[in-house]
Formats: C-alpha cells, structure tokens, sequence
C-alpha cells in the first residue's frame, strides 16, 4: 500500500456451504474521502453541525446521485473569533458544493482515502 498504510483483512465466508466457516480473509479497502478544492488546495470535508461525517452523508447519497444539503461548520473565524455556520447543496452533474447563503461554488470531489489532499 501506499502511504505506508496497509489494508485491514476481514474474515469471509464466501464460496461456504451454508453454516460452514472457510475462515479466509479479504482485503477491505478504506472508505472514499469527500473533498472540497478551498484557496489553498484540497481539503477533506469535516463533519455536519450535528457531528456527521460529510464524507459519509456525500457517500451514501453518490450511488444515485440523491439531493444532498447540509449544515456545517466552517474552520475559519470571524470577527468575532466564532466559525461561521453554512449551509450546502450538492450539484452532482457539477461535481461542486454550493453554499446556499452565498451561492459561492466550489468543487468537490471523491478521493480515495489514502490519497487525501494534494
């Protein structure tokens, strides 16, 4: 692996007859990464105001491309030292995260998790 991260193997039962235990392993690949391309490059995607990881709401909503919106907290302060609280929509045909107070668009997209940033 690259990185100098391995990959974590799961015990399978596959290709079993029912109720019997082959006691194989596969290799599990690490969940995707949802990033957003900010002034400074790419960054992965924090959590939602109520502490989801936005990789995960964005993950599960890609397979179908469903509507996604949701509120999250910026990492940068304002004046008055607090992080701003924003609310996003995805355009998927766009690949871009649109914050609905601004209208300010930025592109978004899916990373593999050992290849985060950069």
């Amino acid at each position: 692996k690259e990185g100098g991260e391995s990959a974590k193997l799961e015990p399978t039962d596959e290709g079993a007859a029912e109720g019997e235990k082959t006691g194989a392993q596969v290799e599990t690949q690490p969940a995707p990464v949802w990033e957003v391309k900010l002034d400074k490059g790419w960054e992965a995607m924090g959590s939602t105001k109520d502490g989801t990881s936005v990789s995960a709401l964005l993950e599960a909503a890609y397979a179908d491309m469903n509507d996604v919106s949701y509120q999250a907290r910026s990492k940068a302060t304002g004046i008055f030292g607090k992080s701003a609280e924003a609310t996003y929509e995805i355009d998927w045909d766009k690949m871009e995260q649109i914050d609905l107070s601004n209208k300010k668009r930025r592109k978004i997209r899916r990373a593999d998790a050992s290849h985060v940033g950069g």
